[in-house]
């Protein structure tokens, strides 16, 4: 009967062995060892950077370091795609920021209104990441985390939100930035009405007292008259 020990002792046999100089099955053995080998590995490494990943996340105080942890488990080429969204977002936050800073101060009426077009552009195509978590004390250990994420996977609108807890990645423009330009430049505005006071002289004691449009319609309507 083969035992461990004589499937060991073949194995460190085989593997002295140049591959050139083996038999098929001495080569298929070698390479469901490397194999066996690799995944052994893999599982460790998985077991250690996981293990890494949590003690980060225990000890994170700020979102900077929750971030941190959490981008180490991107691939590269999806943290790439999320770098060059985010650093374009960034980019538009900062012209958006002047724009509220110094008004037309720096630029024109016209570069105004061409921004404008471009930012209306990139809402409809990404949306709006909502940065309001931020301010929820370690929002990744609230309830306010997992319902930002369920809330993303229902609508993808709001997957920027995700992101942005998640990673700390701007998916789309940031709302703390978005909404004073918003306010600033993408409001209509509409002025409210003003009464008028129009004096009245009181045809018993010649005294003069304001009187706006509500009370002129109400000495319309009323049957008595006060004076004085």
């Amino acid at each position: 009967m083969t035992t461990d020990k004589d499937i060991r002792k073949r194995a460190l046999a085989e593997d002295s062995i140049p591959v050139e100089q083996m038999s098929p099955d001495q080569l298929r053995r070698k390479v469901a060892r490397e194999n066996k080998r690799y995944y052994r590995e893999q599982e460790k490494r998985k077991a250690e950077e996981a293990a890494a990943r949590k003690k980060a996340e225990d000890s994170a105080a700020t979102p900077q370091q929750w971030w941190a942890a959490q981008r180490t488990t991107l691939d590269p080429e999806t943290r790439a795609k999320l770098e060059k969204v985010h650093e374009e977002m960034l980019e538009w936050a900062a012209v958006m920021d002047e724009y509220v800073a110094d008004g037309l101060r720096r630029t024109t009426q016209q570069d105004l209104e061409d921004t404008i077009v471009d930012i209306r552009a990139l809402v409809a195509e990404h949306g709006l990441c909502d940065t309001g978590f931020v301010v929820v004390p370690k929002s990744w250990a609230d309830v306010v985390y997992q319902a930002a994420i369920n809330r993303a996977q229902r609508v993808p609108q709001f997957r920027a939100d995700e992101v942005f807890v998640k990673y700390g990645y701007y998916a789309a423009l940031p709302t703390h930035v978005f909404e004073p330009f918003r306010a600033k430049f993408m409001t209509r505005k509409v002025e409210l009405f003003r009464p008028t006071y129009i004096p009245q002289v009181c045809p018993d004691c010649a005294k003069v007292r304001p009187e706006t449009s509500s009370a002129r319609q109400q000495a319309k309507t009323s049957t008595t008259d006060s004076a004085g």
